[in-house]
């Protein structure tokens, strides 16, 4: 056996590890044995190693059905031609317009339609204030309910955080990214005890952990300006100099991991300020619909250096 056998072997057995730290009552097994190897990227010979190894599923032989998020965690971890690893691409090119741009302005189209088309009585689409908030002043449109337009200048930093956050964000490094159901996402005993966390989960964490030193330190939510569709998003933003910075120790950790970065271009404690977009007091609850919050479709429409949009 070689070792690069043993590596692929040593790593599907820690990543099945960390799956069934996440209870079965999460779990909905929906994806086939033809879907698992055809769009998750895992082989067939793989597949069964992982089931060796104890990875959840539920039925026999080739009507097998294995857990979604099972999948993409694995996919990412072992870093398989999959659609999640894939996606996760999107945040490393963002991270490259950082150094080469200048000072730039976005140009952004907010789409949320009704979500639940041919319901009885009106729809009743409602806008958190926090979206206008968040626009270049002057800038933001409403052009009828669920459709909005802005714009968002970002000026590129080289500004990391020295003490007192290094050791705090060093402390991230111990945890290991994990795709979870929402119910686990801000459950802080579920990362103590398991050392699993999605980036609303590590936010928490260390929101929680700065609070505890006393330091100052709060949750940010919005987007990440991947182009051309920013991604939900949640980081944490620490008090300088009483300036609010946008900081994601955890996501540079782990892009570094998943082999998406340059981690000496990008260590974690490196600020993340020209591609967070704070637009939201909560994950998901920028727009609601009869009450209930759904995610609208965010897009940037163009990008130009914000002094020839002055001119």
């Amino acid at each position: 056996m070689s070792s690069t056998d043993v590596e692929t072997l040593t790593a599907a057995a820690h990543i099945v590890d960390c799956v069934r730290r996440v209870p079965d009552r999460y779990r909905s097994f929906t994806e086939s044995v033809d879907r698992t190897i055809r769009t998750h990227g895992i082989p067939a010979a793989l597949l069964e190693y992982l089931v060796e190894c104890g990875l959840p599923y539920r039925g026999t032989g080739a009507d097998r059905r294995f857990h979604k998020d099972d999948l993409e965690n694995i996919g990412l971890y072992m870093r398989l031609p999959c659609p999640r690893r894939t996606a996760m691409r999107w945040w490393s090119r963002a991270l490259n317009l950082v150094d080469v741009q200048v000072e730039t302005t976005f140009a952004i189209e907010v789409v949320g339609d009704c979500p639940e088309p041919g319901h009885d009585g009106p729809c009743d689409i409602r806008l958190q204030p926090t979206l206008a908030e968040s626009a270049d002043e002057g800038t933001f449109e409403a052009l009828r309910p669920g459709h909005y337009k802005l714009n968002l200048t970002r000026t590129p930093s080289r500004y990391s955080f020295g003490a007192p956050y290094l050791e705090m964000i060093e402390e991230v490094r111990a945890l290991e990214f994990h795709i979870l159901p929402d119910e686990l996402s801000t459950d802080l005993g579920f990362v103590r005890d398991t050392g699993l966390a999605d980036c609303r989960l590590a936010t928490r964490h260390l929101v929680d952990i700065a609070t505890r030193r006393g330091v100052p330190a709060r949750r940010a939510c919005g987007g990440f300006i991947a182009i051309p569709y920013p991604i939900y998003h949640e980081w944490i933003e620490f008090e300088v100099d009483g300036e609010w910075l946008g900081a994601d120790p955890f996501l540079l950790i782990s892009m570094e991991r998943w082999g998406t970065v340059d981690a000496e271009q990008w260590p974690p404690n490196r600020s993340l300020q020209f591609v967070l977009w704070a637009f939201s007091r909560d994950f998901g609850h920028l727009i609601t619909h009869r009450g209930v919050p759904f995610f609208p479709a965010i897009t940037v429409l163009s990008q130009e250096p914000a002094e020839a949009r002055r001119g």
